[in-house]
């Protein structure tokens, strides 16, 4: 990993509750007072999802091959 992708594992290893923090962040509280809290909760779900956004060509195409078989 990148040294800045560590960091960002330490800070999320770090945390108990990454919704609630990421709630309560600036950003948090913007973005669930312009009714945009469920948004919030998607965005710390983990293993959610197997497809991964990858931007090609200027446009974000979902690819399913990526970390896996």
């Amino acid at each position: 990993m990148s040294p800045e992708a560590c960091a960002a594992y330490a800070c999320y290893a770090a945390i108990d509750d990454v919704r609630a923090s990421i709630a309560g962040s600036a950003s948090g509280v913007e973005l669930i007072s312009c009714g945009f809290g469920e948004d919030v909760t998607i965005a710390t779900e983990v293993d959610a999802c197997a497809t991964v956004p990858v931007l090609t060509d200027g446009v974000f195409i979902g690819d399913a091959t990526l970390g896996g078989s």
